[in-house]
């Protein structure tokens, strides 16, 4: 009737954590990272393969993951796609401070540039294994990770990607559900988003 009504639509429910000290706040977080970091590490092979980039998640996983692996006896390799011609997107400064704090780490670089382009595109293309809709958008450069990883002896490799879309929903969340039979898990998680 042309009037315009204000009403709140949420409320805000406190759950006691506000009440830490940012002291408090930033232990209970690096504990939470360190368990994850440390679940993550288990692996048959002594060798675990970690992407390393030049940004916060990988440089805070590596950094973290450093005196984990020492103390369960790992090597940890890490690997990092690099640009020759692309400096601007070079993260090597970045790469090599946290290789600097962590000199027990075996570094693997690829040099990636014109590497990105989606793998599905090159002419001589042909599926690997049957990852799904995972194989075709990965680039090339990633393979090429991969590789070295395969090389270096490591079965597992910790990578940092997806997890903006464990958080925000994406069709590779729900795919991942579908293929390890968890529908309950998928139809909630659907719900949610």
């Amino acid at each position: 009737d042309g009037e315009l009504s204000i009403r709140q639509y949420w409320f805000w429910e406190t759950s006691g954590r506000e009440k830490l000290s940012e002291d408090e706040v930033v232990e209970s977080y690096l504990s939470t990272l360190k368990e994850s970091v440390r679940c993550r590490l288990r692996s048959r092979q002594k060798n675990v393969g970690m992407e390393l980039s030049g940004g916060l998640d990988s440089t805070s996983v590596v950094s973290v993951a450093g005196p984990i692996s020492e103390a369960l006896g790992l090597s940890i390799h890490t690997l990092s796609d690099v640009f020759a011609k692309a400096k601007n997107v070079d993260e090597r400064p970045c790469i090599q401070a946290v290789l600097d704090r962590n000199p027990k780490m075996t570094p693997h670089f690829l040099t990636a540039d014109g590497m990105y382009a989606p793998q599905c595109l090159d002419s001589d293309w042909y599926p690997r294994q049957i990852m799904g809709p995972l194989e075709i958008s990965i680039p090339p450069a990633i393979h090429g990770l991969y590789d070295i990883a395969e090389e270096a002896g490591c079965r597992s490799v910790l990578t940092g990607r997806y997890g903006n879309e464990v958080n925000n929903g994406n069709y590779l969340v729900y795919y991942d559900l579908m293929r390890r039979f968890r529908v309950g898990e998928a139809l909630r998680r659907f719900k949610v988003d």
